[in-house]
């Protein structure tokens, strides 16, 4: 499996381990999340410049006092109130409602203006994917580990992280996530493709993505990323996860291109045996869920 990610690409939102270069290109600016200035980058990239930052943070911070419930404690704080208890309490009682109702009509006002304004920036840009003209294919094969999210039995996995209302202009998703613990394919014409443990591209798919846990999500984001802090604008403010999956047995092509190595699982018996070689992908493996018959 790969390394934990501690670094995000600000233009796709790939995470990425300490040091691991965007496979998106030049163009893709990392950071480091572990870091004061790559955390400010992240949450600039998210929420934008720091004037729009406070701003949001004073919606964020926008409170509803409870001015009935205050005059009803104020009421019973009296002491004796003797022959005048009844007609207070029945004004308190009134005020309250009026109060409660007024705290609900405000809270919901307060939500629709959240909803209208805490609005982040998703990714500017879909990670970038090959398109070869005849792209090898075949049957994954190997040891089935669970899943991060659902648990599922599982060759690969990508994560994506959502927002149900991302700022005009830019995607929804506000993280990805892409592993193997390694396998092969076995291709149509016999041959074999070794997936090497690591990070890997699987090709987004709403069609094969699966609702996740939005808790198990959070839990297992780097540092304080899924954490809430009250008032504070959050660092990752997904709504909703998804997980794709790679099974055993699954038809999948190889979008990437592979060359032929000396393959690391299957070293030679000795110095003078011939070494055993198998297409490994070059770079990071692109990998797309196929059906049975034919591509998506």
């Amino acid at each position: 499996m790969s390394l934990p990610p501690t670094s995000i690409c600000l233009t796709c939102r790939t995470a990425l381990a300490r040091g691991e270069p965007c496979d998106g290109g030049s163009r893709h600016r990392v950071v480091d999340l572990e870091t004061v200035d790559g955390r400010e980058a992240h949450l600039h990239e998210v929420w934008g410049p720091s004037p729009r930052q406070q701003r949001l943070r004073q919606i964020l911070g926008y409170g509803v006092a409870g001015g009935g419930l205050a005059t009803l404690m104020q009421v019973l704080d009296c002491g004796d109130i003797g022959p005048l208890a009844i007609p207070l309490v029945a004004i308190a009682v009134v005020a309250l409602l009026f109060g409660l109702v007024g705290h609900v009509v405000d809270k919901v006002r307060d939500v629709r203006r959240r909803r209208r304004f805490l609005r982040p920036y998703g990714a500017a840009t879909r990670p970038r994917v090959p398109e070869p003209g005849s792209p090898l294919a075949g049957i994954a094969e190997g040891t089935a580990q669970p899943s991060p999210l659902r648990r599922e039995p599982c060759l690969a996995s990508s994560i994506v992280l959502r927002s149900d209302r991302p700022a005009p202009m830019r995607t929804d998703v506000l993280w990805r996530e892409q592993s193997s613990d390694g396998f092969i394919v076995r291709l149509d014409d016999g041959g074999v493709v070794r997936i090497p443990a690591g990070r890997v591209r699987i090709v987004e798919s709403r069609q094969r993505e699966r609702s996740a846990p939005r808790a198990a999500a959070a839990a297992m984001l780097p540092g304080d990323l899924g954490a809430d802090i009250p008032g504070e604008l959050r660092a990752l403010p997904f709504d909703s996860a998804w997980e794709q999956i790679i099974r055993p047995e699954q038809r999948v092509a190889i979008l990437s291109p592979t060359e032929l190595r000396e393959d690391p699982d299957h070293l030679p018996a000795s110095p003078r045996a011939p070494a055993n070689v198998a297409r490994i992908p070059v770079g990071v493996p692109v990998l797309k869920c196929l059906d049975s018959h034919r591509f998506d």
